[in-house]
């Protein structure tokens, strides 16, 4: 889905524009899928699902591949891909995505990759497992302090302003445990930001779990290490606050306690 027209986006790999285009189209995104909620809510049957049949990351440049590089399969599977993927998910997820098909999961270009007995996980994976495993049925209500940047034109794409730095949104299951999902889009900054929840609880038990790297390249094999982990579970009020690590996802679980 970072492509428009079915000309991908050519530019130097590793140039801060090509991240902040990438980023930049989610605001894109967003406003076809709210124009597509309008045309179906004047459409005589109003029970109708929206349904995406594919979504990935695909973008290249004109230069030859880095060292290591198979094919420009490799090049996309990195960590600013998988924050890509995170910002489609959460899109999907705010504007009531009923099902999404992520293409590729195996294969070449796909997240697992098999040789032998061994699996390996390129890192849109982890962004897949975050929130297949956190992310809740429904949207909460919650309010951060946010930043933002601007791109510049790049291939078919324009400048896009306002782009938040920090992508958040935030879930809440059936058990009332709230998921917050951050995606610090910044290749440079750590972000420590004041994160509150809405309503609901006074107090919680709070657990995060991380997706980071090297670079915005990194991609665990080729070109540096990715990290994946979770914090140990802490007490706290619903409004805290949170270093977010640069070119990050983090998913934070707050399950109601009450502190009185």
């Amino acid at each position: 889905m970072s492509q428009k027209g079915g000309n991908g986006i050519y530019q130097l790999f590793n140039d801060d524009n090509i991240s902040n285009a990438v980023f930049g189209t989610i605001n894109e995104h967003e406003a076809r899928l709210r124009n597509l909620k309008n045309i179906l809510m004047a459409a005589p049957k109003k029970d109708i699902k929206i349904a995406i049949t594919e979504y990935n990351v695909i973008y290249n440049n004109r230069g030859s591949l880095p060292d290591g590089y198979r094919s420009r399969f490799d090049e996309i599977s990195n960590l600013r891909s998988a924050l890509f993927v995170g910002d489609l998910l959460s899109l999907f997820i705010r504007e009531g995505v009923w099902m999404a098909n992520f293409w590729l999961l195996m294969g070449e270009m796909g997240n697992l990759q098999v040789s032998g007995d061994k699996i390996s996980y390129r890192p849109s994976y982890y962004a897949l497992k975050m929130f297949r495993e956190h992310a809740g049925q429904r949207l909460c209500s919650n309010s951060a302090q946010v930043s933002k940047m601007d791109s510049v034109p790049l291939g078919n794409y324009p400048a896009y302003k306002d782009i938040p730095i920090l992508g958040v949104t935030s879930t809440v299951d059936r058990s009332g445990k709230i998921t917050v999902s951050v995606i610090n889009r910044s290749r440079s900054t750590d972000i420590n930001s004041t994160i509150r929840i809405k309503g609901g609880s006074d107090g919680y038990l709070r657990k995060a779990t991380v997706l980071a790297g090297e670079s915005m390249e990194a991609d665990g094999k080729y070109r540096g290490a990715i990290t994946y982990h979770s914090t140990d579970t802490v007490a706290g009020p619903n409004e805290f606050k949170y270093l977010f690590p640069k070119h990050s996802i983090v998913q934070i679980e707050l399950v109601p306690h009450s502190t009185k």
